[in-house]
């Protein structure tokens, strides 16, 4: 017998072993339940092939209410206009998502301005969320770079750039200005930007080869920015730890207006982060073709629950999943 090929072939097998071990394969999240709820955590594990033992990797977010508003025109007016309202809630509709590569006037083609319509009619006529059909409104934007993915934060935040100059000053009113106008959409958040910059500045590489390159990876990216950008909603700084950086998201960066600035209230009043805000209810609006995903029993809607009080409904005539998420008694 050849022993060195069998130690060969040992070796081999063992490191194959191993790294199968290290891929990773799925993510879960938690929230710190004994947080207060001004301040809480949020604990993303990795986990591999064997999902009993310890997890590849982990990498935890910090929610800290911001110590000052900034100085950013559009998240001092959104947040003047959560005070307005007296912080009884925010709607985020269904979001818009597009690419660099592709035309703007494509991302908002006639389908997307009817899509927006249909939503805006959802609010006024489900019994549940009606309520929140005259509060501030905002959708989300999720561009990708011109390969598709979230690698070129340059080339995606010159496109949310490009876009906002688009829907703020228009050459002519097309459906989708005239629905933003109608609907009294004021904002939107550059989730784009927000996964480059998580991939860049916090993931390591083999979370970001899971968030990119795996279609569950995908859909899980997309479930922690909107762990993140509920936050934003609130008025909450994220910090995210990893094992050898950290990186703080602030959601003045993030927060733009949707429509011409003439037609949006001025306000010279300074708002001030309350508590009120900080709890504030949250209605959040998906595309019915993710039934699978925002669900009463999905890993979102469970992560979710061990902070607030969800609700969700869906419309399956419409293709519209409502999620509301309301502070318990005790917070």
């Amino acid at each position: 017998m050849n022993y060195r090929l069998v130690l060969l072939i040992i070796i081999c097998t063992n490191f194959i072993c191993q790294a199968m071990e290290n891929q990773i394969t799925n993510a879960s999240f938690e929230f710190n339940k004994k947080a207060k709820a001004l301040k809480h955590t949020l604990e993303v594990a990795f986990c591999g092939e064997h999902e009993s033992k310890q997890p590849v990797s982990t990498v935890t977010f910090e929610f800290l209410p911001l110590e000052g508003i900034p100085d950013h025109p559009a998240y001092t007016s959104y947040l003047s206009d959560c005070i307005r309202y007296k912080a009884q809630g925010v709607v985020d509709l269904c979001p818009v998502n597009g690419s660099s590569k592709k035309r703007i006037t494509k991302i908002f083609d006639n389908r997307c301005a009817r899509e927006m319509e249909k939503e805006l009619l959802y609010l006024h006529q489900q019994e549940n969320v009606r309520e929140f059909s005259s509060y501030p409104k905002l959708f989300v934007l999720d561009i990708k770079d011109k390969n598709k993915k979230y690698d070129d934060i340059d080339d995606i935040g010159e496109t949310e750039n490009n876009i906002a100059h688009f829907l703020q000053n228009p050459k002519e009113m097309r459906p989708m200005h005239q629905q933003i106008e109608n609907g009294d959409i004021r904002y939107f958040i550059k989730e784009g930007s927000l996964k480059a910059m998580l991939i860049q500045r916090v993931l390591g590489k083999k979370q970001n080869e899971f968030f990119q390159g795996v279609p569950k990876g995908r859909m899980l990216l997309c479930q922690l920015c909107e762990f993140i950008m509920n936050g934003f909603k609130r008025g909450y700084q994220v910090i995210g730890y990893a094992e050898d950086k950290s990186y703080c998201f602030h959601p003045a960066i993030f927060f733009d207006f949707a429509q011409r600035l003439e037609s949006l209230p001025t306000s010279k009043a300074q708002p001030r982060l309350s508590e009120q805000i900080l709890k504030q209810p949250l209605c959040t609006l998906y595309s019915g073709t993710y039934e699978g995903v925002y669900n009463e029993d999905g890993e979102y809607t469970t992560a979710l629950k061990s902070l607030w009080n969800v609700e969700t409904n869906c419309d399956k005539p419409n293709k519209i999943i409502g999620i509301i998420q309301r502070p318990k008694e005790e917070l």
